[in-house]
């Protein structure tokens, strides 16, 4: 086994990511279809086609990104996740947003665009307020002295917070909405010196957004595929048989993920698109079980992480569960298995995959390039900062030897196996880099 530990206690900056390609074999699979395709001459109104791109004049199968990570969430929850709930309003749906409770929305990422009106919350307090704080507010529209009206405004505010704080149903009310008192008061503190208010005036934003720190690629077939028009019938009911079709292939399915280790279980509440992970609350809340870290990249942002045990966690399993994906369309008359008939993982310095051209054609058949994987591995040496590792499947491209990897690579260990010990193994080494 390659020592790593010296590279990784250099490294400034620890940016590491866990690199994968997969390879998927199907037989008669019809996984991720769409609607009746009009470049196919299907002969029945109630038809699915195959989803497919063209490239150098010729049909590949492809599968949606979304649809494998449908999968890989369901199996997280079969191996005993507590998936996050799912709201539906009009014509937007969100999560829970709460990737501390639920560790799909920390590994998945989520988006939720909500302004809340809080009126019915504040309405009592404000009139109270307002009745209260008469004699200061004034005072403060006459001051004219800047920096005496600043210590008047600091005072008021300050007035706001503590009674604010000291409402029950305030606290309990905020707790669970997930709303930041510190809100409310600036908020109050806007609204006090007005004549009359609006109801915007109540609307506060909620609006939190993670990008998903694991990425994957659509699949798509390593050699152009021959479809099947499949042509059925529904005729147990009385009268004419109802006829449908679908469309279905046989090839090898090639997909990537990029895990981004740095990003599990951390979080930021920068007021800008993409980077208000979380409300100040949940920042708070994160705290309670975690600690404040720098950005990678700017000292000056700060980011709530989770423990390191959690984030362990979370990552091993987001990678186990892979020995157990399974899902598709079509599945009682067209079961095919999605999990990956060979994998290849390792941790690196850095967020572009180097195995991107692993699997290639040749004479019309899917197989592996061991000099892809050779040269991906060599010339990124630099960057690893752990062993790799490769599973395979017996009786998947068995003509393939991966012993040329062991042999002519060096410096760095190549572990092989098959699929399920492959993948035990890599979780364990997690632990050096996930610190």
């Amino acid at each position: 086994m390659s020592n790593f530990n010296d590279a990784i206690k250099s490294d400034k900056v620890k940016n590491y990511f866990i690199h994968s390609a997969i390879l998927i074999d199907v037989d008669g699979a019809s996984l991720n279809n769409w609607g009746k395709d009009s470049s196919n001459n299907q002969g029945t109104d109630n038809a699915t086609a195959v989803k497919k791109v063209f490239k150098n004049g010729r049909m590949y199968a492809v599968v949606a990104g979304q649809a494998l990570r449908y999968w890989w969430r369901e199996s997280l929850g079969l191996n005993g996740w507590s998936l996050s709930p799912i709201t539906r309003d009009d014509k937007v749906a969100y999560t829970d947003v709460n990737p501390i409770q639920y560790a799909d929305d920390d590994i998945f990422g989520y988006m939720r665009a909500l302004n809340e009106n809080i009126k019915d919350l504040v309405e009592n307090i404000e009139k109270k307020l307002r009745e209260e704080k008469k004699e200061e507010i004034e005072q403060i529209k006459k001051e004219k002295n800047i920096v005496k009206k600043a210590e008047l405004n600091k005072l008021l505010s300050k007035s706001i917070f503590e009674n604010i704080l000291n409402n029950e149903k305030i606290i309990e009310v905020t707790g669970e909405r997930n709303i930041d008192i510190e809100i409310i008061a600036n908020m109050l503190f806007k609204n006090l010196p007005k004549k009359s208010t609006k109801a915007d005036d109540y609307k506060i934003d909620m609006s939190v957004t993670r990008v998903s720190p694991l990425k994957n690629s659509i699949l798509s077939s390593v050699t152009p595929i021959k479809l099947i028009n499949e042509f059925s019938t529904m005729a147990r009911q009385d009268g004419d048989a109802v006829p449908y079709e679908k469309q279905s292939y046989s090839t090898v399915l090639k997909g990537m993920f990029s895990l981004d280790l740095d990003q599990v279980g951390t979080f930021t509440k920068i007021n800008r698109s993409g980077f208000k992970n979380v409300t100040d609350i949940t920042y708070e809340k994160v705290l309670e079980n975690g600690t404040e870290v720098d950005d990678l990249i700017n000292p000056n942002v700060q980011r709530a992480r989770l423990n390191n045990e959690i984030r362990r966690t979370r990552a091993k399993d987001t990678i186990l569960a892979l020995k157990t994906i399974a899902g598709g369309a079509k599945r009682t008359t067209n079961y095919v298995s999605v999990k990956p008939d060979f994998i290849i993982l390792a941790v690196l310095k850095g967020g572009n995959n180097i195995f991107d051209n692993v699997a290639v054609e040749e004479n019309g058949r899917a197989t592996l390039s061991i000099e892809a994987l050779k040269e991906a591995i060599e010339d990124n040496k630099e960057y690893l900062r752990s062993d790799v590792y490769i599973g395979k499947a017996s009786g998947f491209m068995d003509d393939i030897s991966l012993n040329i990897l062991k042999n002519e690579i060096i410096d760095i260990t190549i572990h092989t196996g098959n699929i399920n010990k492959t993948i035990d193994a890599f979780t364990e080494i997690l632990d050096t880099v996930i610190i």
